[in-house]
Parts: structure tokens; C-alpha cells; sequence
């Protein structure tokens, strides 16, 4: 068996989400907030992975079983599993806050006395930076991760690449902050977790709401198809700007339309080729005054109830839905989307998934995000 261990970005719950998603089959666990253990009978390609999901951090693979966690122990698995005679390693920790901190010089002293040449990178006790390990590839990263069984000592094996995650989040021509703007990661969840529920021979993934485009733009990450719908003429041609944009970048094609339309009336010769929706529709002003949240979430829900009695139209039977609703707090009294979830399964929408709650800082609405599978 092979002993994988995924580090969970910030909004962990929606991480483990979709990490649950794609790697369904093999039954994820969560050790702690931010730490998956995986156990699969073949090896995974950690970096394949990584580069798909928009959760993760870094996967790392288990490597021993520690029969003790201490310096000499770990040094002794470091000089096995790094044969030259040069090594150069970081360390971290994991569900450990209990146990007094292993310092990384410790280690360096016993791989010294070992025969090996030694130096490490400093870091927290979670261990370096991605952003390090990505630019620094020649730093063996050994962390070890306690579960309720076993002490391991894992090393990291694939990391994200922040670098290619903020060229698109920063470096696009077009974003319309003043809408609210789903950030990459988040969109690149959504989808994965759209995907997981998708089983159509060829998947075609519309946005209704698609704003600046970055599901779009993830879509095209993950070479699935997609259309892209808007009422703000602006929008349209900024995410074809955003569009065009990504083919000079990344140097291949899209697959991705953009039309100018209503996401309550999409036209049939769009409609007619979808099998999956993943979307964050208008969700109000981002910092109403409290008195006017009422009648927001009113007209919201107004909007939203139209948009999926459209969508029944032309969905295929099975298609995943997987949207974003706003929820917000005024004093003690709490606004959400409930009310409109309890009138979609009248019209064939059954939740599969949600609400996985994240928010920004700062952020006066929150967000909740739920799957559903429509059935006619």
C-alpha cells in the first residue's frame, strides 16, 4: 500500500470537499483541519494531481513508519532515503502541538554523525512555504504527521504553483472587482466538484453569471468545454478578452463561447449542448446597509428561482448544478437561501452536496455552496 497526505489550503472544508470529489474512489480521511491521509494500492503522480486541484497545497508521500519520533530516528530515514552525501532538507510537523518541537539542527547533527553533509532551511513547525519548495527544487522537505496509529515521516512530492495561480488572478486583462470576483482556486473547486457529479460522455460546462470568466478560464485549465452567458455587454467582451488572453499565455486553445444573454432565458442553441451548470450569480451589494438586506434576499431569490425554472428546460437528466447563494448576518437574525432551496425539489433539483460555507475577510456576505443533480 501506498501512504499519501494532502496539506488543505485556508478554506479546508471546501479543500476536503473536493478533494473527496476527485479522489473519491480511494475514501479520503482527515486527520486534522488541514492534513488528508490517503491509503492506495497503486502510486498516484502527485504532481498531475496537484496541478489539477484548487485546494491543495502539497501532497506528500509517506515514506516510514517512525518506530520513535526523534532526532536520531528521523536522520537515520533521511540518510536512507536521500543517498548522496549531500543533503539539504527542511522539516515540519503535524499533529504534534502537544509534543515538545523537533529542531531541524537536532536532525542536521545526527545526519552529521551519520557520515552525511548537511544543511537545512529554516521554517515554521508546518514546514516551508510552497512557494519555497517550488523555487528551491532541490530541498528534500521531511515532515512528519502523526494519526492515531502512527507516527510517519513523509516527504513532500508535488507542490502548488502559486506562480501560475497568480497569473490569472492578477494578470488578465479584465476583472470587474465592483461585481465580486470568484478567485481562481475557488472557481477550479467548484469545478472539480461539478466534474465528480458529471457522466456525460462530453462535457459541456455553462456559467449563466460568468462575470470576469474565471470559471471559464479554469474550464479551459482542465480542457473540458464551456459557455459562458452574460446581460453586461462589458462583461462579454472582457471575458473574450480574458479568453484570448489565455491562448497567447498558455500557448493552447479554449474551447470556451461567451454570448451576451440572460441567464433566466438562455437561448436554445446554447442550451441545447450543457450537461453541467457551475456558477456564482449576482449576489447583491457586497456591503449592503442592514435595512436594505431584506428586500436584497428577496429579489435574489426571485432571480435565482427563474434562472433554475429556466435551466429545466434543457438540462439532460442527471446533470449537476453546483452554484453559490449568499447568507449574511443582521444583528441575530441570519438571511440565507433556504427558503428557495426547500421550492427546488418540487422542480428536480435534489442537493448532493452543501453548503460548504467560506467567506472573505472582511466580507459582510458570506457564501454558501451547494451541488444539486436535476432529475426530470
Amino acid at each position: 500500500m501506498h501512504t499519501y497526505f494532502f496539506l488543505l489550503g485556508t478554506t479546508s472544508k471546501l479543500s476536503f470537499a473536493e478533494l473527496s470529489c476527485v479522489l473519491n474512489q480511494y475514501h479520503p480521511e482527515q486527520l486534522s483541519d488541514h492534513i488528508v491521509r490517503l491509503e492506495t494500492a497503486e502510486m498516484l503522480k502527485p504532481q498531475e494531481l496537484q496541478n489539477c486541484l484548487g485546494g491543495c497545497v502539497k501532497i506528500l508521500q509517506g515514506e516510514v513508519v517512525l518506530p520513535a519520533v526523534s532526532p536520531q530516528e528521523i536522520a537515520k530515514a533521511i540518510a536512507l532515503l536521500v543517498p548522496e552525501n549531500r543533503v539539504t532538507f527542511a522539516f515540519g510537523e503535524f499533529n504534534r502541538a502537544a509534543e515538545e518541537q523537533i529542531a531541524a539542527a537536532e536532525i542536521k547533527k545526527e545526519l552529521v554523525a551519520l557520515g552525511k553533509s548537511a544543511r537545512f532551511i529554516a521554517g515554521n513547525r508546518s514546514g516551508i512555504s510552497a512557494a519555497i519548495l517550488l523555487h528551491q527544487q532541490k530541498v528534500h522537505e521531511f515532515v512528519v504527521i502523526t494519526s492515531p496509529e502512527h507516527s510517519y515521516l513523509a516527504r513532500t512530492v508535488a507542490v502548488q504553483n502559486i506562480d501560475d495561480w497568480t497569473v490569472r488572478d492578477r494578470r488578465k486583462p479584465y476583472a470587474d472587482r465592483k461585481k465580486g470576483l470568484l478567485t481562481p482556486k475557488v472557481a477550479r473547486i467548484l469545478l472539480n466538484i461539478n466534474r465528480s457529479f458529471d457522466h456525460s460522455k462530453q462535457r459541456v460546462v455553462l456559467d449563466p453569471f460568468c462575470g470576469s470568466g474565471n470559471i471559464l478560464l479554469e474550464n479551459a485549465v482542465l480542457t473540458d468545454a464551456g459557455i459562458g452567458v452574460d446581460l453586461d455587454k462589458k462583461s462579454v467582451r472582457g471575458v473574450e478578452s480574458n479568453l484570448e488572453w489565455f491562448s497567447k499565455t498558455y500557448q493552447q486553445s479554449h474551447n470556451q463561447r461567451v454570448y451576451l444573454g440572460d441567464a433566466t432565458h438562455i437561448p436554445e442553441h446554447i442550451a441545447q449542448v450543457v450537461t453541467a451548470i457551475v456558477t456564482e450569480p449576482f449576489l447583491g451589494k457586497p456591503k449592503p446597509k442592514p435595512e436594505q438586506v431584506p428586500d436584497i434576499f428577496r429579489g435574489l431569490a426571485k432571480l435565482y428561482l427563474g434562472a433554475f425554472k429556466n435551466w429545466r428546460s434543457f438540462l439532460p437528466n442527471g446533470a449537476p448544478v453546483t452554484i453559490i447563494f449568499p447568507h449574511t448576518l443582521v444583528g441575530e437574525k441570519e438571511y440565507t437561501m433556504d427558503a428557495l432551496i426547500d421550492k427546488l425539489l418540487p422542480l428536480g433539483y435534489t442537493t448532493v452536496s452543501g453548503p460548504l460555507k467560506y467567506s472573505r475577510p472582511d466580507a459582510i456576505v458570506s457564501r454558501s455552496i451547494y451541488t444539486f443533480i436535476f432529475k426530470k
